[in-house]
């Protein structure tokens, strides 16, 4: 099965729903000309007037993990374990340090997806532009 995540598409659908008569263009250019052409047929086969539509970018954007979640979730683990004792413990690990550790888990979690053939059927759209239909 194609990856499709990163591809791009236009948009079919309405709402949240997003629907493209194929699977996805490598390039937005690609998508945005065949767009035009699959609602310009449309326009002329229905006698409607769609004067513009979508494309986005396929994207797995939505799996990440927060560092700063797991960082609270030890804190409170480690209190329940030893009490005061670990009171101060990872209160001042830096931005910087909370992004690779949410960048780290984040792509651990996606390998263990991939593995456990747990990857979601579904993606979000991003980068979406509205593109106008002149003529």
């Amino acid at each position: 099965m194609k990856n499709l995540i990163g591809t791009w598409i236009y948009n079919t659908g309405s709402g949240e729903y997003w629907d493209c008569p194929n699977d996805g263009f490598d390039t937005i250019e690609d998508a945005i000309e065949e767009g035009k052409r699959y609602f310009t047929d449309l326009n002329r086969k229905h006698d409607l007037l769609v004067g513009s539509f979508d494309v986005g970018q396929r994207s797995d954007s939505f799996v990440n993990i927060c560092g700063s979640k797991i960082i609270d979730q030890a804190q409170e683990d480690s209190y329940e374990i030893v009490g005061e004792l670990s009171d101060y413990w990872l209160y001042n690990v830096s931005s910087e340090n909370v992004d690779l550790l949410s960048d780290m888990m984040t792509k651990t979690f996606r390998k263990w997806l991939k593995i456990t053939n747990n990857e979601p059927k579904f993606h979000s759209i991003d980068a979406i532009k509205t593109i106008k239909i002149e003529g």
